[in-house]
């Protein structure tokens, strides 16, 4: 047995937790550059509270909105722009774009450390997420469009990854129906992923497994409540911490290989793209361990389907447990295709020239993953 850990978060997880943010910030300083995303963050109860907090406290503070996915021109301009601001904390609320483009703008600021604070090389970072996704909060990861040429790519780096994590499900509450979905199914194929990897180790299946013992039962609780069960959203906000260690451990996937390639040309969500592709991918995936006879990867998802299981389910094995109630909660949602975002038919055969397959234990004929693309654009 051999894996590495890689350097952990401090992570302060619970209802409440927000409330604290501002002791948190003055650990680090008194000049905060906040990095928000959408108009409608600005009218929620969490942002005037900090905000009132900040004044009353006379904390110097910035704003940035970030209205989508970062590029190297919106970063370059926003690090130009406070480089001499002399900014001694960044925090980052918001969604994985938010996330993404607040690490990058920590790692990049000439770093100005209160006296009190040891010399540091990069700006202190703390982020408050706002969505239970793949779980950005927590790892190293970014990505980014490069401006030159619209291409995205995912960038690795030690110094993007957060100082403080503030993780309180009462700030994911407001997230629309279809994003709370989206990012659910995008957390569920990573947590997925990282259970059969071939470069899973104990400590990744742990924290996978554990995630999709929290997400399983209170997905449907969460959808049925409209996004306001908070026992419901601060598992799923569990799971999505656990979902970034265990991805971290594990790699990547067949189906978040093709979302990022896919992602990576084309303005489809990640959570959209997972959500699509999950179920003709397991199910392909299934069908050709049974033709194969891959004993080992079959009983990896019969332990997944475990996850599900209850008296009801006794006689049926755990890849159909695991697929039937993928397939219902999707076949319940109402989510745009891809084709609205100018992917066609033309385009799949570059797609599937990509490099895909990465950690994922079975080789799908690249005849089969073009059909299964067909069958989401038609």
């Amino acid at each position: 047995m051999k894996f590495t850990i890689q350097k952990q978060n401090n992570i302060c997880f619970g209802l409440g937790e927000f409330d604290h943010i501002l002791t948190h910030v003055q650990s680090f300083g008194s000049s905060l550059l906040l990095v928000v995303g959408s108009r409608s963050h600005k009218q929620t109860p969490w942002f005037t509270s900090l905000i009132d907090q900040c004044d009353h406290a006379k904390i110097d503070y910035n704003i940035v909105q970030i209205t989508h996915e970062p590029t190297s021109n919106l970063i370059n301009t926003i690090v130009q722009n406070y480089s001499k601001k002399s900014i001694q904390v960044v925090v980052a609320i918001g969604g994985g774009s938010v996330i993404d483009s607040g690490k990058m703008i920590a790692a990049s600021l000439p770093c100005s450390p209160n006296s009190e604070q040891e010399s540091r090389s990069k700006v202190p970072f703390i982020v408050v997420p706002t969505t239970a996704g793949t779980g950005s909060e927590v790892t190293s990861r970014v990505a980014l469009t490069q401006s030159e040429n619209q291409l995205k790519e995912f960038v690795f780096d030690t110094d993007y990854l957060p100082d403080l994590v503030i993780s309180d499900a009462q700030l994911m509450t407001t997230c629309p129906d279809i994003v709370t979905c989206s990012t659910a199914m995008g957390l569920l194929t990573q947590l997925i992923e990282s259970m059969i990897s071939t470069q899973a180790t104990p400590y990744g299946k742990m924290m996978a497994r554990e995630g999709i013992l929290q997400f399983v039962p209170f997905f449907s609780r969460l959808v049925s409540s409209n996004n306001n069960n908070l026992k419901s959203q601060s598992a799923m906000a569990y799971a999505s911490i656990l979902s970034g260690f265990s991805a971290a451990d594990s790699g990547q996937g067949l189906i978040s290989g093709l979302a990022m390639v896919i992602g990576s040309r084309w303005t489809i969500p990640h959570g959209l793209l997972c959500l699509s592709l999950l179920v003709p991918i397991l199910k392909a995936t299934v069908q050709q361990c049974r033709d194969e006879s891959m004993t080992e990867v079959l009983q990896s998802f019969d332990a997944l389907g475990q996850c599900w299981a209850h008296p009801s389910m006794h006689d049926l094995d755990g890849s159909t447990v695991l697929i039937d109630q993928i397939e219902a909660w999707v076949d319940d949602m109402v989510y745009p295709r891809w084709s609205d975002y100018g992917f066609k038919m033309a385009d799949i055969e570059w797609v599937v020239s990509q490099n895909i397959h990465h950690q994922y234990p079975v080789k799908l004929p690249q005849a089969t993953i073009e059909t299964i693309l067909e069958g989401l654009i038609q």
